[in-house]
């Protein structure tokens, strides 16, 4: 059993607090954090970018182009926004009753992006789509199905994950005071209908509250808060959209956030109540998957006995493969706002690399004010960036022709032997898979395939040892 809930005073960085880009392209470089921050990951290492107020939303959304990181739109809980700062046609007021709590986009085609809105009411929050087709409007994109309604109250968590199928998503919404989460086939062209992904049965009072839904990156595990100091895990069954094999694990303390690393393999929560403790930083490893096992593997990183790990808002993952969380007060310069980050989060115990207020994020609109709120992102589900296997780094790998109308070719000079090839499109979802080649050589046929920019990967036993854009004309 590893040790639990050990009070460090002070984390001493064991890692960079940097890592290189780690998203197989630019989709959510730009972040939009709170009511007065952007920070663009284009180069890896988070840069602070000069910003006003961008409307009363904690909670924003943004998408960007995939090659080369430029903002294409965004959402601050009100409006649809593209690249040059405009509200969009039809981009007004799409949460009529007030502004979102939390705003998703989920990619459905090449242009098509459903951006999902969570709006608190009396009866628990009212659940809304608009769908945005960016080849409109001279590619600055247009709102073509505004202030569709989802569910009209009773929702207070959302998130979502990929299906094997290259077409489909599953929008997730949990449903307060009740021990049932709604989800939802997202397909371009479609309108989203309701099913049951998951219902209980048993005694555990399951009543899932304000704090929504975090998926991991592989798509493999869905988590919700179950009460104020418990979460429930679930496995995502990829094929059906449903949650299998619930896993409870109990806190001591009132939970304010989670987050799971890239790999999936580790869970981290907050956790804050000034009546049972100080704040505290905690990771759970989530392989074997049993409640037993990960209950015990439950192990504090950090406890700050000055209140500023966390204070209700949500830790996110970045597209520079860290962790951030929101600092209540900047430590170092009391005209500036910084994040928290945990530098290496798929190592276990304090090998993460956890540093308080160790991301400017810019100069807040008033001194002192902190960053409240990380922006609310789905991440597309692509397989993870892993290290290069040990031969692989030695490996040449060839396309050709690229672009394409059909068939490639593709050569591997070096010692590294693939045994899977996979294709992902623009949208991140795979469209096509084939196993290794007999010898250094082989093809794909992408002909069946439309027009467009999609991405090829090699693997070797689950670890993918290179990826190169694709062009299929």
């Amino acid at each position: 059993m590893r040790r639990t809930f050990l009070a460090l005073a002070q984390t001493v960085l064991l890692a960079p607090l940097v890592q290189s880009q780690q998203w197989p392209d630019h989709r959510w470089d730009n972040w939009y954090l709170d009511v007065a921050y952007q920070l663009n990951f284009s180069g890896g290492t988070p840069q602070a970018l000069p910003s006003g107020f961008l409307g009363g939303s904690y909670q924003h959304s943004a998408l960007s182009d995939p090659l080369n990181g430029d903002l294409l739109l965004r959402c601050d809980g009100q409006h649809v926004i593209n690249s040059l700062g405009d509200t969009m046609p039809n981009g007004h007021n799409i949460a009529p009753l007030g502004t979102a709590i939390q705003s998703l986009i989920v990619t459905v085609s090449a242009h098509v992006h459903l951006l999902v809105t969570l709006t608190a009411t009396s009866n628990g929050g009212e659940l809304r789509y608009t769908e945005v087709d960016m080849s409109l409007s001279s590619g600055f994109g247009d709102v073509t199905a505004n202030k569709g309604v989802l569910m009209a109250t009773n929702v207070q968590g959302v998130t979502a994950f990929s299906g094997f199928s290259a077409d489909t998503t599953w929008l997730l919404a949990s449903l307060p005071g009740t021990s049932e989460i709604l989800g939802f086939r997202i397909v371009a062209g479609s309108t989203p209908f309701p099913y049951t992904a998951h219902y209980s049965q048993t005694a555990y009072p399951w009543m899932p509250n304000w704090s929504w839904g975090k998926t991991d990156r592989n798509a493999t595990f869905v988590t919700f808060r179950s009460s104020e100091t418990s979460i429930r895990l679930f496995r995502c069954n990829r094929s059906s959209g449903t949650l299998d094999d619930p896993v409870d694990v109990l806190f001591t303390q009132e939970i304010q956030s989670f987050e799971f690393s890239p790999n999936g393999e580790l869970l981290y929560v907050q956790l804050n109540n000034p009546w049972f403790g100080d704040p505290a930083l905690v990771q759970l490893e989530l392989a074997p998957y049993d409640s037993a096992t990960i209950a015990l593997s439950v192990d504090t990183i950090a406890v700050d006995t000055g209140g500023t790990i966390s204070y209700g808002s949500h830790m996110q993952l970045s597209p520079a493969g860290t962790i951030l969380s929101h600092s209540r007060l900047p430590s170092t310069n009391p005209d500036s706002a910084f994040a928290s980050v945990i530098a290496q989060p798929n190592l276990a115990g304090s090998s993460c690399g956890f540093a308080k207020d160790a991301v400017y994020v810019g100069v807040p609109p008033f001194p002192g004010y902190g960053v409240q709120m990380m922006p609310s992102l789905w991440w597309p589900a692509l397989p993870p960036d892993v290290a290069i296997s040990e031969g692989a780094a030695a490996t040449l790998f060839n396309t050709y022709p690229n672009p394409t109308t059909g068939v490639i070719t593709v050569s591997v000079d070096g010692p590294a032997r693939p045994d899977a090839w996979r294709i992902h499109d623009a949208a991140g979802r795979e469209v096509l898979m084939k196993g290794g080649f007999a010898d250094q050589r082989g093809t794909l046929d992408i002909s069946t395939l439309t027009s467009g920019m999609y991405v090829l990967s090699a693997y070797s036993d689950g670890l993918r040892l290179w990826s190169e854009r694709l062009v299929r004309q």
